[in-house]
């Protein structure tokens, strides 16, 4: 292994840390070992996009073990939650909202049905005879803003300090799918009874619907104008950042 790439430490610039630490898992290396880079060179988000990777934000990868396979897709949404409270623990009048699946951010103060992004978390699963791993990646507008083509903010806060709580808010982390609906519902930036707007990613089609719960693998169930009942999965739909009003 690189000398210039060993676990739980921090470099000036590095391609991907998520690629880093799948190096980490390849090498049989223990849940909660992470890496981090004051730069990404080829960062990436969900759905393939570009990851902005500007100095002063916090660009950290951490590995994932011990969850059952049939577990792994509420991970996403678990560690958004960490990074939640490990931030929290910094401020804790800070108002940071989870938008579903795994953003975070706030509620815009001159549009308060928009969301205004600060981060979000990118997990890659990598199956194994033995089980398998995660790689949860976490980016995070700590002391800057990103110009984006989508609505975003920054905490204003320490990068340091918050790379070291959230290191420690996952690595002593529960994952178990019995907790996350409790707390995702405290945090989220929209509740049950809201209507959102929602881009299929295979066909471009935009509906709308009413927010019901979540389904037993962390699907956003909602109910369609139509009155039907549909289970929204992360890699099939885009949410939008807009709150939108019922029309009743």
């Amino acid at each position: 292994m690189s000398e210039l790439l060993q676990p739980n430490s921090v470099v000036d610039s590095c391609e991907s840390t998520n690629d880093v630490v799948k190096k980490f898992g390849e090498s049989g290396l223990p849940h909660g070992t992470w890496f981090s880079s004051l730069e990404q060179t080829r960062g990436r988000g969900r759905l393939g996009r570009t990851w902005v990777s500007q100095k002063g934000n916090l660009f950290l990868s951490i590995l994932i073990r011990d969850v059952p396979m049939g577990d792994w897709t509420w991970v996403p949404m678990s560690i958004a939650l960490a990074v939640r409270r490990a931030i929290r623990t910094l401020d804790p009048t800070c108002d940071l909202r989870v938008k579903w699946p795994n953003d975070l951010g706030f509620l815009d103060p001159n549009d308060p049905n928009a969301f205004l992004k600060v981060g979000g978390i990118l997990c890659e699963s990598v199956a194994t005879s033995s089980g398998g791993y995660i790689v949860a990646g976490i980016g995070i507008n700590c002391e800057a803003d990103v110009d984006t083509d989508r609505a975003s903010a920054k905490l204003g806060m320490p990068l340091a300090a918050i790379r070291s709580l959230v290191v420690r808010e996952i690595q002593l982390g529960d994952f178990s799918p019995t907790r996350v609906p409790v707390e995702f519902w405290e945090s989220s930036w929209k509740s049950r009874g809201q209507m959102i707007e929602f881009e299929s990613l295979t066909t471009g089609r935009v509906d709308r619907g009413e927010i019901i719960g979540l389904g037993v693998y962390g699907e956003l169930v909602v109910r369609l104008m139509d009155g039907s009942v549909k289970a929204l999965l992360s890699e099939e739909v885009r949410v939008s950042g807009k709150v939108q009003k019922s029309s009743s």
